[in-house]
């Protein structure tokens, strides 16, 4: 019998879920399973390469998942808020809601499965932003229930700045806007979503230290307008911000109107207001490798399409 332990990713094609996945098998300490909606996409067809024994399931159904947890250590378990929040018509409450219900039956299935450690994927309570209260939600309920989990919070992704249409966008004199609906100085907390794992795989290893506490996932701290000039040193092209004020906090409708998503407005509030603790030295005494701005850009080439 193998002495691996079994270690359920849920999402695990995900960008969280998949760099979990990665991590945890590169250590080969582990026997990985991860649940997907579709086994025959390229991002499972790369785990299954990596020893990953992908699980075609669906977190809403949890009969999908419920029978390969037999034999079960520890589970990493997130749930896809904005997934739902953007097919629904960018209603947080419902889609924190759909959070809160998918991510407490995963954690209740779990346990009942004998699981002893869980890192669950949250972030630090904000009341008018859905997102973070709802998993913030699932956190207080999991302690209520004395079960055996490991809250990672993680931070502002940097891959935001590709994944969202015009989040750096041409300002038509050779330069770049980084159009992040948030004052100039709000400090954001950034980290490399591709390196999730790069956290996952210390907490697992040492369940003693890190069960029923908190682990900050973060790499960098600092200004929307600092960030800027980071992102402009490495392509070589100048980035300005549209250079708001914590005024656009009291009336963003006219952000709103112009597509921007209400949640994400109200999530660089919530940073603006202080809702929410970044400790990097203790995230980087986790995990001493993470990626700021410029190590991320150089490793995954993202900001390459802007480079002068």
């Amino acid at each position: 019998m193998s002495d691996q332990k079994k270690i359920f990713v849920f999402t695990a094609t995900g960008d969280q879920g998949s760099s979990v996945a990665k991590y945890l098998a590169k250590t080969g300490q582990y026997e990985i399973w991860g649940l997907t909606r579709n086994t025959e996409s390229d991002k499972a067809k790369e785990l299954t390469q990596l020893g990953v024994k992908m699980v075609k399931g669906d977190m809403d159904d949890v009969s999908s998942y419920e029978p390969h947890l037999e034999g079960i250590h520890g589970a990493f378990v997130n749930a896809d808020f904005w997934a739902k929040y953007f097919s629904n018509g960018f209603n947080g409450k419902e889609a924190g809601e759909y959070e809160y219900g998918v991510a407490t039956r995963a954690i209740e299935a779990v346990v009942k499965a004998g699981a002893k450690h869980i890192i669950y994927s949250s972030l630090d309570d904000c009341p008018f932003v859905p997102h973070f209260h709802y998993k913030q939600e699932v956190s207080k309920w999991a302690k209520s229930k004395d079960y055996p989990v490991t809250n990672l919070h993680v931070a502002h992704y940097l891959s935001n700045l590709v994944k969202f249409p015009d989040f750096i966008k041409a300002d038509g004199e050779g330069g770049y806007i980084l159009q992040i609906a948030a004052a100039d100085e709000t400090t954001l907390g950034n980290f490399a979503v591709e390196q999730t794992g790069g956290w996952v795989v210390p907490i697992f290893a040492d369940s003693k230290k890190y069960l029923g506490g908190k682990v900050n996932a973060t790499s960098e701290t600092l200004t929307v307008k600092e960030w800027a000039k980071e992102i402009s040193e490495y392509i070589g092209k100048p980035v300005k911000t549209m250079g708001l004020t914590p005024a656009i906090y009291d009336d963003y409708s006219g952000l709103v109107k112009n597509g921007v998503p209400e949640e994400l407005v109200l999530n660089y509030k919530g940073f603006n207001e202080g809702y929410f603790k970044w400790n990097l030295k203790e995230s980087l005494e986790v995990f001493p490798d993470a990626w700021d701005t410029k190590a991320w850009a150089k490793n995954t080439g993202a900001l390459d399409q802007f480079k002068a």
